[in-house]
């Protein structure tokens, strides 16, 4: 009909459906099949050439990239699904119809119709777990057309190895994602812990404490030891203001003096036939042993 290759199918339509023969009925569904096209509503299009025993011959079409699939030839609605594209990098944004014709002339209707997809880049999304795995702390958008230089980051008492995750098994400082890369990246920082050394002053006397901590430890110091003296406490100068009596959460090299307090004895003197005037004297003393357990005082 002329007034179908005109494209006025609203008035082809009200003809059609006001006549009464064998095919009208169809010819105004391909009509409406035309209609569907045009505005690209393609889903509806197959439909309606299905509907009236036509078959659809889809071509499937794509400036980049490559199909699972370039071509159906279906009798039924159900048949039809759209293929799959791989393009990395990029993501298909919307189906069109490129061109179509539909072939009314014998009640054997057919449809060509040939889909031309549209595309746009793929964002991606770098996750960065900056403490620990499974813990995300900052993300950056990306995608194939840009290089993302990651920064090292620092955490007190940590140093930096580098970062692991994906392709970089091996920890990698000052990484940089090159063009090209495509799909989301999580990232881990990987740590090592950094000791730190105490130095002890003992004014003659002996520890047991560790030489070196780190700022995971939660260390309660225990008393160092001074034979005819005890122990007063821990400090961090030779002045003895500060006392510390644990280390938790620091960093930094430590400096710990040990401070003592001489020992006081009380001993009871005998004369041996004399005569005292106090047989109980309380005295300081300094000793030290000599051999087999004996001592001598200074007093």
């Amino acid at each position: 009909m002329d007034l179908i290759r005109s494209g006025n199918y609203d008035a082809a339509q009200e003809i059609l459906d006001g006549l009464n023969w064998k095919d009208s009925k169809a010819q105004s569904t391909l009509i409406s099949a035309r209609k569907a096209l045009d505005r690209n509503d393609y889903s509806s299009g197959i439909e309606y050439v299905c509907s009236v025993g036509g078959t659809v011959n889809l071509d499937y079409t794509c400036d980049k990239g490559t199909f699972s699939k370039t071509h159906d030839s279906i009798k039924s609605k159900s048949e039809f699904s759209l293929p799959t594209w791989t393009y990395n990098g990029y993501h298909i944004t919307e189906w069109n119809v490129d061109k179509y014709s539909i072939d009314s002339s014998t009640s054997n209707y057919v449809a060509d119709i040939t889909l031309k997809a549209s595309y746009d880049i793929t964002a991606y999304t770098i996750s960065l777990c900056k403490t620990k795995a499974g813990t995300v702390d900052e993300t950056i958008g990306y995608n194939i057309t840009k290089s993302v230089s990651i920064e090292n980051p620092s955490r007190t008492g940590y140093t930096f190895l580098g970062w692991t995750g994906g392709e970089y098994t091996t920890p990698i400082k000052d990484l940089v994602i090159p063009v090209g890369t495509y799909g989301d990246i999580t990232l881990v920082a990987q740590w090592e812990l950094i000791n730190y050394n105490i130095t002890y002053y003992l004014d003659g006397g002996s520890t047991t404490n560790p030489t070196t901590y780190t700022i995971e430890d939660n260390l309660t110091l225990s008393n160092a030891t001074k034979t005819g003296y005890t122990f007063v406490g821990w400090y961090t100068s030779d002045a003895y203001t500060k006392e510390v009596k644990t280390i938790s959460n620091q960093t930094g090299d430590i400096s710990l003096y040990a401070k003592f307090s001489v020992n006081t004895y009380t001993y009871l003197l005998d004369a041996n036939g004399g005569t005292l005037e106090n047989p109980i004297k309380t005295i300081k003393v300094t000793y030290y042993f000599v051999s087999n357990g004996q001592c001598e005082l200074d007093v």
